[in-house]
């Protein structure tokens, strides 16, 4: 690891701000630099919305960010935010697991990409497990109809009582 990033690491757990960054290290980094390499830390090690995470963006950026990340890297839902994430997003488990769903519907991926604890708490969550992700899947590619607006709607769960 670079020491930049050990630095921003260091100073961002201490609860620093930009500008109590030393003059130096003020030198090397932009604001933006450091808006980013901040947000990139946040989202990457899961942790909450802080003063620090505040100076750098408002909370509904650090939370659209935040799930984007998660949705695009198959995460598990982030319990440990999902109070933010309600107030802020109105995003609950159910709905995040019914977008990381659909997108692997719209994609054509299999269900099998999915990380062995997000399935298994998207099984958890939704009901819907490999076989009855299958069974979407191959409704999807027959082009039955109202399969996508049913995922539109309320999601796999949904789409699975269009199609049965």
């Amino acid at each position: 690891m670079s020491s930049s990033k050990e630095f921003i690491r260091r100073a961002v757990r201490a609860g620093r701000l930009y500008s109590e960054l030393p003059p130096r290290i003020r030198a090397v980094f932009t604001p933006q630099e450091w808006k980013t390499s901040v947000l990139d830390l946040y989202i990457a090690e899961g942790l909450g919305f802080t003063e620090v995470a505040a100076s750098v963006c408002d909370e509904r950026e650090f939370c659209e960010t935040l799930v984007e990340s998660y949705l695009s890297w198959m995460r598990l839902y982030p319990y440990h935010l999902s109070d933010i994430l309600c107030r802020v997003l109105r995003l609950s488990p159910f709905r995040y697991y019914r977008d990381l769903l659909a997108s692997l519907l719209r994609s054509g991926m299999s269900y099998d990409r999915l990380p062995n604890f997000t399935a298994a708490d998207a099984l958890r969550v939704m009901g819907v497990g490999r076989n009855e992700f299958i069974a979407l899947a191959q409704n999807v590619k027959a082009k039955k109809t109202g399969l996508w607006r049913s995922l539109a709607r309320g999601g796999a769960a949904a789409a699975a009582a269009a199609a049965a």
